[in-house]
């Protein structure tokens, strides 16, 4: 089946050369929108694989800030197609991380050439997706034969972290690094043995030094593994806290890194919020209490709020 492309345009002239263009490519023409709350909810319903998109739109809203909000939804790949080419909107443009700039007027072959660009590049960002996603299931696998009690733990902080991300507005890619980066926080302790990890009392001393070697275990796993957000980085730092109390490194303040932050708060309500062996979880009141304690301190205000947020009205971003 051939590939769907959606059109932004408020010239309805251009709109329909555009279609005539697109259609006779091969490719399926879902549809054309003037403005952005009707692209928007046209692109949510079709599902295109391609968003042809006019910067300069009717009604409020301009194309640079419906890709944005596109983006926020949605894998969606864009090409910005327009007459306006100043720096001020190429550089709000580029926050958006299109996959083509087309400036008007243009050629059935100038277009021809982005789309299929266009389309390449998605196609093989979602092959490197895949691959990714492939390999953080299989780690996690790896762990869970470690620990099998650690399989919840991971997979609920993956959840939490990029539903806290996408509460927060983030950029797809971001959160889905910092997805990631969340699944893959527990590799480090594939080498502590499990009666440290499933301690119940604080540790101590020769114990606490060893576990706290974990996540400097898993840097050494991960630092060579390709990822297009800093994976690695963050699963080293993910006990790190704002006030420097955290470790390896006793970090803190923008010292973290902002993925990281998330990470942070996904996994230790996800700590709490799980099962461990004969230990049952927390109610879901005690894990706020002591997500709102380290608010600002351990931990960022804003991304204790919409953890907070999502774990009492958003029963499905926090799975059982």
């Amino acid at each position: 089946m051939s590939n769907k492309i959606f059109v932004v345009e408020d010239d309805a002239l251009t709109a329909r050369q555009l279609q005539r263009y697109i259609e006779e490519m091969g490719y399926q023409f879902a549809g054309d929108a003037d403005n952005a709350e009707t692209a928007l909810e046209q692109i949510k319903q079709t599902q295109p694989d391609l968003v042809l998109m006019d910067i300069r739109l009717n009604g409020t809203t301009d194309g640079v800030e419906a890709a944005a909000r596109l983006q926020a939804d949605s894998a969606v790949a864009l090409i910005y197609l327009t007459a306006y080419a100043d720096d001020q909107i190429l550089a709000r443009a580029k926050l958006t991380e299109p996959y083509g700039y087309l400036v008007k007027p243009f050629t059935k072959q100038s277009l021809q050439a982005s789309i299929e660009i266009g389309l390449y590049k998605s196609a093989m960002e979602r092959k490197q997706q895949r691959i990714h996603d492939a390999m953080a299931q299989t780690i996690t696998e790896l762990v869970k034969l470690h620990d099998p009690y650690l399989d919840g733990v991971q997979t609920r902080a993956a959840k939490l972290a990029e539903a806290i991300a996408v509460e927060l507005k983030l950029p797809r890619p971001e959160a889905r690094g910092i997805y990631l980066a969340a699944m893959l926080h527990c590799i480090g302790l594939v080498g502590i043995p499990s009666a440290l990890t499933g301690y119940d009392a604080p540790l101590r001393g020769v114990e606490k030094a060893f576990f706290q070697t974990h996540p400097e275990i898993a840097w050494n796993l991960l630092k060579d593994l390709e990822f297009p957000t800093p994976v690695a980085e963050m699963v080293y730092q993910h006990m790190e806290r704002l006030d420097g109390s955290g470790f390896p490194c006793g970090l803190s303040g923008a010292a973290i890194l902002p993925g990281t932050r998330i990470v942070a708060v996904a996994c230790e309500a996800a700590r709490m919020l799980s099962a461990r062996g004969m230990k049952a979880p927390v109610g879901v009141d005690e894990a706020v209490k002591a997500l709102e304690q380290g608010r600002g301190t351990l931990f960022e205000a804003k991304v204790v709020d919409a953890c907070i947020r999502l774990i009492r009205e958003k029963s499905d971003a926090v799975p059982a």
